[in-house]
């Protein structure tokens, strides 16, 4: 079974030779929340798995943002990547737009937040100012024929669309599959 864990620590390592990056800063919109098996098993913990593959390259960086951090928080610090990772209390767009207000620059920027195309559409918009170049963006609950998954119906069309080049890859759960974005900009 295919985890975004797997993904993460295949696609990452791999940006990073072909890029020459020796270091990424990451930020993940929408972050871990609950941490029972199943969803461990689903959704292969991504700010955990992010956090593990960041700590093998000295500095390195993760900011994540989500209406309620405090799981992945104490994830994080559990298991001591408390010094380079910061996480954000607040709503993605607002969030991210203060960061991008602010010059901040990400080498991957990972969607995950609400479950809405629309603000998906939105944080993507934001994601394309707060990615360096080269970089990422990915995304997670990208299909565009899943009964429950909205996020893919809006953003593919307009990827699509805008002649952008971009993948999708399938991540596993107990329940289903996920179609996960990956994007070289």
């Amino acid at each position: 079974m295919t985890t975004i864990g797997d993904i993460i620590h295949e696609e990452l390592p791999a940006f990073m030779r072909r890029s020459g990056k020796k270091t990424l800063r990451v930020l993940e919109v929408g972050v871990l929340r609950n941490l029972d098996r199943e969803h461990l098993e689903g959704d292969g913990h991504s700010t955990l798995a992010f956090a593990r593959l960041l700590s093998r390259h000295p500095g390195s960086r993760y900011v994540g943002i989500d209406l309620d951090p405090r799981e992945a928080q104490a994830a994080v610090n559990s298991e001591g990547f408390s010094n380079f990772c910061t996480f954000l209390a607040g709503d993605s767009i607002e969030t991210m737009w203060g960061l991008a207000a602010a010059g901040e620059k990400f080498d991957v920027v990972y969607l995950d937040a609400d479950n809405d195309g629309a603000a998906t559409m939105r944080e993507y918009l934001l994601a394309e100012d707060l990615v360096t170049s080269p970089g990422l963006i990915m995304g997670d609950d990208m299909n565009t024929d899943h009964p429950e998954v909205r996020k893919g119906r809006v953003l593919i069309p307009y990827l699509h669309e805008s002649g952008a080049k971009f993948k999708l890859l399938q991540r596993q759960t107990p329940w289903d599959e996920r179609d996960i974005l990956v994007q070289e900009v």
